[in-house]
């Protein structure tokens, strides 16, 4: 089953939100290609595997990218350049 994506733009920065319960360290893949920010499970339980893709816009410093996983969501903020 595939996560609701959301994308919230704060003051200072953008920050992508998926809602995975029972995520596991080391089953999750999270890369950036160009724009496209993309987030891959391989787990079998808990969110099951899945594949999503997000158009991180301009005006986001790409590379600086930071990830953090909270009580079942998945977080990755994006500061302005």
């Amino acid at each position: 089953m595939k996560p609701e994506v959301k994308v919230i733009v704060m003051d200072n920065g953008l920050r992508v939100s998926l809602q995975v319960p029972g995520l596991h360290d080391g089953l999750v893949e999270i890369t950036m290609e160009d724009r496209i920010l993309r987030v891959v499970s391989k787990q079998p339980d808990g969110c099951g595997p899945f594949e999503s893709l997000v158009d991180i816009p301009a005006g986001y410093d790409r590379s600086q990218g930071k990830a953090a996983y909270f009580d079942g969501e998945l977080r990755i903020g994006f500061p302005k350049l």
